[in-house]
């Protein structure tokens, strides 16, 4: 596993379920309720020494996971969203692009989508990012007056992991 370039010793199985479980176990103790789902931050847990203890968790929890059916990769029966779209960036920040995606997947019949996003306002945080500005104009497509209508005329509604 490399990180920041630089080669780290191997991750053991037993450490991957550790986290897992420190992590969830944390996440309960500071909100009092489970997550709404398990994703991972650069999609790690698409890696496959990481993937098959993730959908073990998943399983045992009950909790949904953020899939990526693009990829061929087995999810045993976990529930997930149907389309996971991730490159709402750059170029494809519009509400165009948005509704072709969603025209899509409704002509795939899916039923759920999930639109990866970094909306936000600048401070000093964000100012740390390469993608600081960007956030704006995700934020300003997001919150247009005409989309949310423009989503429920294409018969899709917003929703949450709680809803599948």
């Amino acid at each position: 596993m490399a990180l920041a370039g630089r080669r780290t010793r191997e991750i053991q199985d037993d450490e991957l379920v550790t986290e897992l479980h420190r992590q969830y176990e944390g996440f309960v103790r500071l909100f009092g309720r489970a997550p709404t789902h398990i994703d991972s931050h650069h999609h790690a847990h698409f890696i496959p020494q990481v993937w098959k203890h993730v959908v073990r968790f998943a399983g045992e929890t009950g909790l949904p996971l953020r899939l990526d059916r693009q990829h061929a990769i087995s999810t045993q029966g976990v529930k997930g969203v149907d389309n996971f779209i991730s490159n709402f960036y750059a170029e494809n920040v519009s509400a165009h692009f948005i509704l072709a995606a969603l025209t899509r997947a409704a002509a795939g019949k899916e039923q759920s989508v999930e639109l990866m996003c970094h909306p936000g306002f600048i401070d000093k945080i964000a100012l740390q990012s390469s993608y600081c500005y960007p956030r704006l104009d995700e934020l300003d497509v997001l919150t247009s007056a005409t989309l949310k209508q423009d989503i429920l005329a294409q018969g899709f509604r917003l929703g949450t992991y709680n809803d599948l």
